[in-house]
């Protein structure tokens, strides 16, 4: 009987881990609070993205959907020097979402009435982009836009994203515009969720 049983449960186990292997890490966005700075497990993701760890920079003060922290990304106006951009980070995948797979996600969404620098207020709704990026960087597909996020309480959005072009080592989110010309907005994420297959 042990010998039976012992292959069995090393499948189980090996089973298991591969299903959690495909959650992403950190994703009720856990860290310490600050402007410019990304909690652990999240990189910052292209030119001029300084995101933030919130609550409490730049006037934001929305409590958190899950845990003690979550993110914020904004957009910029045509008007400000570094204008028509939008911030973004992204994270290395422990397993690649592979080509032709379909994965489900919940991703809880908000947006701050209150989001101002010294020169410019990031109020307006905009929208988030989830792409897939390729183990070389060389390659990205855009997985899934939200709807512009009006809400100024969390709401939470269950999708699915299922790469058709590429095997995706990493995801990217940025904040996006759903209306030109390109325009200061934010929205604020958390709680970012992997549903493994039953």
């Amino acid at each position: 009987m042990k010998r039976q049983f012992i292959p069995v449960l090393f499948f189980c186990l090996m089973f298991n881990f591969q299903l959690n292997a495909q959650h992403i890490k950190n994703p009720s966005f856990e860290g310490k609070p600050g402007d410019s700075q990304l909690p652990p497990e999240w990189e910052h993701y292209g030119l001029y993205s300084t995101a933030d760890t919130q609550p409490g920079s730049w006037e934001v003060n929305t409590v958190p959907a899950d845990g003690d922290t979550y993110i914020s990304l904004i957009t910029r106006g045509i008007e400000l020097s570094n204008g028509n951009t939008w911030e973004s980070c992204y994270q290395t995948l422990t397993t690649p979402l592979k080509k032709g797979r379909t994965y489900q996600y919940s991703i809880d969404l908000a947006r701050s009435n209150t989001f101002a620098s010294l020169t410019e207020t990031y109020t307006q709704a905009v929208a988030l982009r989830i792409s897939g990026q390729s183990k070389d960087g060389t390659d990205t597909e855009v997985l899934w836009t939200s709807p512009p996020i009006q809400e100024t309480k969390w709401k939470r959005y269950e999708f699915q994203l299922s790469p058709l072009e590429i095997n995706c080592n990493a995801l990217i989110l940025e904040a996006y515009f759903v209306r030109k010309p390109a325009y200061s907005g934010n929205i604020l994420i958390d709680n970012f969720f992997y549903y493994p297959e039953s």
